[in-house]
């Protein structure tokens, strides 16, 4: 499928332009890249996609199909692959962060012509998910709340529950504010059971 992205640093003319895409890792979205583009954009056009799951490119499961939706890396890079020839965004540097790095290989074993490098930023590549906190971090999104009434509540909830406190941190981070007409609050930019699919999907993968 095609993924929603942002995209930073378009040339113009007919010159061939050093691209970047950048890959978020779990429960973030493109929009993470900001800070970082802004240092890149004068030298490189930039892609940043939601992942699958994520942002603006979540799935809608159609009700009754026996078919679901899957959440492997290969399932992943197919999404970043079907965007680049759409946007005819390549090759291209991809640099991946996390679930990103796990993706960006994926991608390279299915589609190297659309690779011209790596960049792999806090990724092991052995266990569940490649590392990582592993069935931890899947006993807690199962627990997170999809809204919290205040970031100091969803704070707190942190605090009490997250098995590591970078997690805990980076989830506040990508928090999004609700709005009114939907309660309000605050929640976070990813489909719950995408990840929790996404984490157990990547225990078959190596």
């Amino acid at each position: 499928m095609e993924l929603a992205f942002r995209r930073w640093g378009e040339k113009p003319g007919p010159i061939p332009s050093k691209k970047l895409v950048l890959l978020h890792g779990m429960g973030g979205t493109g929009s993470l890249w900001r800070p970082v583009a802004a240092t890149l954009e004068d030298d490189f056009e930039i892609l940043a996609p939601d992942q699958r799951g994520h942002g603006g490119s979540r799935i809608a499961e159609v009700a009754g199909s026996r078919k679901r939706p899957g959440f492997s890396p290969l399932d992943y890079a197919q999404d970043v692959a079907d965007t680049l020839e759409a946007l005819h965004f390549h090759p291209a540097t991809v640099i991946g962060h996390s679930l990103g790095a796990r993706t960006a290989c994926a991608l390279a074993q299915l589609h190297p012509d659309r690779v011209e490098r790596l960049v792999l930023v806090d990724l092991g590549f052995d266990g569940l998910a490649g590392g990582g906190l592993g069935e931890g971090l899947a006993r807690f999104i199962r627990i997170l709340p999809e809204r919290f009434a205040s970031r100091a509540e969803a704070r707190a909830f942190m605090d009490q529950n997250c098995p590591d406190g970078s997690m805990a941190q980076y989830l506040m981070a990508v928090s999004v504010a609700l709005p009114e007409d939907a309660g309000g609050g605050i929640g976070f930019p990813f489909d719950h059971s995408a990840l929790l699919r996404t984490l157990e999907e990547a225990r078959g993968t190596r």
